[in-house]
C-alpha cells in the first residue's frame, strides 16, 4: 500500500503518516531504494505535491515524536534505523522551514547511530547514509542546520560535543565553549 505509493513518487498526507510509522518501528524492512525515494519525494514537496504538505509535517512530527520516545540505547544494527532519523528531521525542516527539538535531536541521534554500527569499513555506513539524504541536505536553509549544530554545542554527550566542534570548524567558525 504506502510502498507502492512511495515507489510512484509520492505520498497522500494519511499515506505518509502510516508509511513513516511503519518505517520508524521496523528499520530493518526498507531498502535503499524505498529510502531514497522517500528523501527524493520530501525534497519535491513544496514543488510538486504542496497540497500535501501540512499533513506531511504532521505525519512527520508525529514520527519524530515516535523517535524520540524510543530511548532503548542499545546499539543499531542497520544503518537504516540512523538514515530514518536523520530523513525525518530533514524532511521536516524542508517543508516547515522551522527549528524544532524533536527534528534537531532526531538528526543528532541518527548521526551518532552512524557511528556506533559496527563495519568492517568504519565511515561505509556514514556515505552510504549522506548519498541517500543528499537531497534534503542540499534543501535545507543553512541556517536551520546552523541552529541545530549550534544547539548542541554543551550538550551532555561528548560524541555530539565533538561533532558540534567539526562542524563548527568546517564551517569556518571558531570552536569555542
Amino acid at each position: 500500500m504506502a510502498f507502492f505509493s512511495i515507489l510512484r513518487g509520492y505520498l497522500s498526507g494519511e499515506e505518509s503518516r502510516r508509511f513513516f510509522e511503519y518505517i520508524v518501528q521496523r528499520p530493518y524492512g526498507i531498502d535503499d531504494e524505498i529510502l531514497e525515494t522517500t528523501v527524493s519525494w520530501l525534497a519535491t514537496i513544496p514543488s510538486k505535491h504542496s497540497g500535501e504538505r501540512v499533513e506531511t509535517i504532521h505525519a512527520l512530527r508525529t514520527s519524530l515524536a515516535i523517535v524520540a520516545e524510543d530511548r532503548s540505547r542499545k546499539a543499531p544494527e542497520f544503518v537504516e534505523e540512523a538514515v530514518i532519523r536523520m530523513m525525518l528531521a530533514l524532511g521536516f525542516w524542508v517543508l516547515s522551514d522551522e527549528n524544532d527539538e524533536l527534528a534537531t535531536t532526531s538528526f543528532w541521534e541518527g548521526l551518532k547511530l552512524l557511528f556506533e554500527i559496527g563495519a568492517s569499513e568504519p565511515l561505509a555506513p556514514l556515505a552510504r547514509a549522506f548519498a541517500i539524504l543528499e537531497p534534503s541536505l542540499s534543501r535545507v536553509r543553512g541556517a536551520l542546520l546552523q541552529s541545530a549544530i549550534r544547539s548542541r554545542r554543551t550538550d551532555s554527550d561528548p560524541f555530539v560535543r565533538a561533532s558540534f566542534a567539526i562542524f563548527q570548524a568546517f564551517g569556518g567558525g571558531e570552536v569555542v565553549n
